[in-house]
């Protein structure tokens, strides 16, 4: 209970009960506002941490399917922030997974608009049994440029929310900011085009969440909050800032400080509560865009794993759907969150079941993936500086790459079929992206999928070229 208006004002106990009305709300508004710092640092680093395992299978895709010289000879010229800070993360958490070199190439060859080809093969499995009018409509959806801008939209974000740093916060906002306007100029496009909803709808989402969190990074920027408190995210230091002001108010007030010292307490009340219920409002705000993220991440991640078991077998990844209901059950309930009713324990514990879930199983994917990426990235580079054609699965090299890396020779062979699918998957794919090219102009915000397209061949022996399967993206300017 309040104790200013009793030290203050014995003798007048409806002022005295006014006062510490005041002085007792304070305080719940600033547990609450405490309570919703902690479970936003709690759920941004498991976030980050996923998204960055997310960000290294998609950057091991493409290893899997060009030479390493392919990729580190793409156009590093203008490499956004965002798709360069996703690289680091990788290094910042010393993933095993890949090399950093490996993840910055393939990062690379994202922003270049390389085609995500064991995704469209995981497709093209499931299609092709019932012909190939059946495939060329089962591809008809899936390369989007919308769905090309994705991962960096949403890897941009989780790092923008949860960097400590205001001046990063700065320079990503601005780069969301330009996306966010982007991807809105493609809803507008996919809608009037008549586009699938579920398209639409993605674009639309990731244009909301990119123009949130650049607005979040803009607040942060303008508070100068990156050195606030070390450990919490820069766009927290506006609500830590008040925290800070709020704590030596009710410490002089506990701390029997002297009359005039009670009296100056006095006077920052009303301004305080203002300022603290502005920053709880402002918290919430950011924490939705936190837990869509969070969200995305994971839907993102469901999305991938049909395509990924079609296109390789690997048993692990026949699994049901991980689930997002703890986090929605946190964005239905942010807003219900009072000083009277506060429930954020209870849906931080949700919302963390749903990520922990999923987290420990993309880690492990991730590690048994790059066992696969690593060898097939030695035979595809061997046969890039030897100009051959495929590697035999009895050959000597085979052998050599068993015996360096401490495996079976049947597990080697395994990866080298696995790679020669890759090549079989390019081959078949690349005529739709030659397709995509040639019907799509540099005005067009968005590319435009054909409507058919005769398959190519497949060839075992096809040596992919990520210049093969550029694609035209959103206009980023």
């Amino acid at each position: 209970m309040g104790l200013i208006g009793s030290m203050l004002y014995p003798d007048n106990p409806k002022l005295a009960q006014e006062l510490n009305d005041k002085e007792d709300k304070l305080r719940k508004q600033n547990n609450l506002h405490n309570d919703l710092v902690n479970s936003y640092r709690t759920i941004g680093e498991v976030t980050k941490t996923f998204d960055a395992y997310l960000m290294s299978l998609l950057a091991m895709q493409y290893h899997m399917a060009y030479a390493e010289q392919d990729l580190s000879d793409l156009l590093d010229t203008d490499l956004p922030q965002i798709t360069q800070s996703a690289a680091d993360k990788v290094e910042s958490l010393a993933l095993d997974v890949l090399t950093v070199k490996m993840a910055i190439d393939g990062f690379k060859a994202m922003k270049s608009g390389v085609a995500n080809l064991t995704r469209e093969g995981g497709i093209f499995n499931r299609t092709a049994p019932q012909g190939q009018d059946a495939l060329s409509e089962g591809l008809g959806g899936e390369v989007e440029s919308v769905s090309m801008e994705t991962s960096v939209v949403r890897s941009g974000s989780v790092d923008l929310l949860t960097t400590e740093s205001s001046e990063t916060a700065s320079s990503l906002s601005g780069e969301l900011g330009e996306v966010a306007s982007s991807l809105g100029e493609a809803t507008s496009t996919l809608e009037e085009t008549g586009e699938a909803s579920s398209e639409v709808s993605e674009a639309s989402e990731l244009s909301e969440v990119a123009s949130g969190t650049a607005e979040a990074g803009e607040a942060a920027a303008e508070a100068g909050a990156g050195t606030a408190s070390a450990g919490f995210s820069a766009v927290l230091g506006p609500a830590l800032l008040v925290v800070v002001a709020v704590t030596e108010v009710i410490s002089a007030i506990h701390d029997g400080q002297t009359h005039a010292k009670l009296k100056e307490a006095e006077g920052k009340l009303d301004d305080l509560l203002s300022k603290s219920d502005d920053s709880l409002k402002s918290i919430k705000k950011v924490f939705r865009h936190l837990l869509k993220l969070a969200k995305t991440d994971i839907n993102a991640y469901n999305k991938m794993l049909p395509d990924l078991y079609a296109a390789t077998k690997e048993e692990a990844l026949n699994r049901a759907p991980f689930s997002t209901g703890g986090i929605d059950a946190f964005l239905n309930g942010l807003d219900g969150i009072t000083i009277d009713k506060n429930g954020t324990e209870g849906y931080q514990a949700a919302a963390l079941a749903n990520l922990e879930d999923s987290k420990q199983f993309i880690s492990q994917h991730a590690q048994s993936s790059s066992q696969l990426t690593e060898i097939v990235k030695q035979i595809k580079t061997h046969m890039a500086k030897n100009n051959l054609k495929d590697v035999p699965d009895d050959s000597d090299y085979l052998k050599a790459v068993a015996e360096a890396n401490s495996l079976s020779l049947e597990i080697v062979q395994t990866y080298n079929k696995f790679r020669r699918d890759v090549a079989e998957l390019a081959s078949v794919l690349k005529p739709y992206h030659e397709e995509v090219k040639a019907k799509t102009s540099s005005s067009d915000p968005i590319a435009k999928p054909p409507k058919k397209v005769t398959p190519g061949k497949a060839d075992p022996s096809f040596t992919p070229k990520p210049g093969d399967f550029t694609i035209p993206t959103i206009k980023s300017s």
